[in-house]
C-alpha cells in the first residue's frame, strides 16, 4: 500500500512542484505516516524496540485523516476500513475487558517464565484453539496498557492456556522478575490474554514423517503440536487416538548451552513416554543440539 501511494506521488511530483494546493500537503503527510510505519516493520526494530515499533504503528491515524482530505473519491473506502476497525477494536476490548488468575506463573530455566491460566469458555465451544497459534497478553500488575504477542505452548485439548516467556527485552525482563516475586510469596498474579491468533490451516497427520525444529524457546510451537499428537490418551479423556498417517516423529531442538535445553526436557520426557505407552502413536526421536557447549562437557543428549 505504502509503495503504491510512494508511486502515486511521485508521479504527481511535477504537479507538486508548481501549486500549493491542499490536495498535496495531505497526500505527503499522509504518505510520511505511512513511511513511518515501513522503517518501524523491520526485525531490528520490533525485536529491540518493541514499544517504539508498536506505538509508531498508531501513525496509521494520521495517515486516514490525511488521505480522507486528500480525495473525496478515497471516502467510502476509508469509511469502510475505519469501520472494520472500530468493530474489531470494541470485540476485542469486551473480550479481553476481564483479567484471569494465573494457574502457573513461575520461573523456569535461565530468564524464562512460564505461565498458566484457564481457557475462555466460549473460545473453546467455538473450537477457536488450534496448534501453532499465538496470545497477545496483559499483566495489569505491571502495566494496564502494554500488550505483547508470545507463542502458545499448550495443546487444543487442555484446559488451559501455556506460555513461555524468554526475558529479551525491557517488558519481558518486568515478566520475569514479577514471576520471581510471585514465586518467592507463593502467590499468583491476574492476566489479559487476547487471541488466539494464527491458524495453520494443514493436517499434519497425512504425512508418514514429521520432522519438527525449533530453536531455544522457539520450540514453544513444536511442543504444542507434539502435546496435541501425543498427550491425553493413555489414562486421558480424549478417547481412541483419531486415524493418521504418521509412522515417526522426529524433534530437533537446538539450543546454545545444556540449561536452555534442561528448560523443556520434562515435557520432552512425558511425551516420550506417553509414545512409549501407546503402540497407536506413532515412533517419537526426540534430538537434542547444544551448538555452544565446551567440548569437554559430557551430557547425554538422546532420550
Amino acid at each position: 500500500t505504502i509503495g503504491i501511494a510512494f508511486l502515486h506521488g511521485v508521479m504527481y511530483l511535477p504537479h507538486v512542484m508548481v501549486t500549493s494546493a491542499y490536495v498535496n500537503w495531505t497526500g505527503a503527510g499522509a504518505l510520511f505516516c505511512g513511511l513511518i510505519i515501513v522503517a518501524t516493520t523491520f526485525d531490528f526494530m520490533r525485536r529491540k524496540h518493541f514499544n517504539l515499533f508498536f506505538y509508531a504503528h498508531y501513525s496509521f491515524l494520521g495517515y486516514f485523516v490525511l488521505a480522507y482530505m486528500h480525495v473525496r473519491q478515497a471516502r467510502p473506502f476509508l469509511m469502510a476500513g475505519v469501520g472494520s476497525y472500530v468493530a474489531d477494536k470494541l470485540l476485542r476490548t469486551v473480550w479481553t475487558l476481564v483479567p484471569r488468575k494465573t494457574i502457573v506463573f513461575r520461573p523456569r530455566g535461565e530468564g524464562i517464565a512460564q505461565v498458566q491460566w484457564p481457557k475462555n469458555c466460549l473460545s473453546t465451544m467455538l473450537g477457536h484453539y488450534k496448534v501453532g497459534q499465538y496470545m497477545f497478553v496483559n499483566f495489569p500488575e505491571l502495566s494496564l496498557h502494554e500488550w505483547h504477542p508470545f507463542s502458545v505452548s499448550s495443546a487444543p485439548w487442555e484446559n488451559y492456556l501455556e506460555l513461555h516467556i524468554r526475558a529479551l527485552g525491557d517488558h519481558t525482563k518486568e515478566i520475569n522478575a514479577l514471576a520471581k516475586v510471585c514465586q518467592a510469596e507463593n502467590r499468583q498474579t491476574w492476566i489479559r490474554g487476547d487471541g488466539p491468533y494464527g491458524v495453520h490451516d494443514f493436517d499434519y497427520r497425512r504425512y508418514g514423517v514429521l520432522l519438527l525444529v525449533g530453536g531455544g524457546v522457539g520450540v514453544t510451537p513444536v511442543l504444542g503440536i507434539m502435546k496435541e499428537l501425543y498427550g491425553g490418551y493413555e489414562g486421558g479423556a480424549r478417547g481412541e487416538v483419531p486415524p493418521h498417517c504418521i509412522k515417526k516423529v522426529i524433534c530437533v531442538h537446538v539450543v546454545p548451552q545444556k540449561a536452555e535445553a534442561e528448560t523443556f526436557m520434562d515435557d520432552f520426557a512425558q511425551l516420550q513416554a506417553f509414545a512409549l505407552a501407546n503402540e497407536k502413536l506413532p515412533e517419537l526421536d526426540m534430538r537434542i543440539y547444544c551448538t555452544r557447549a565446551k567440548k569437554d562437557q559430557v551430557w547425554p543428549l538422546a532420550m
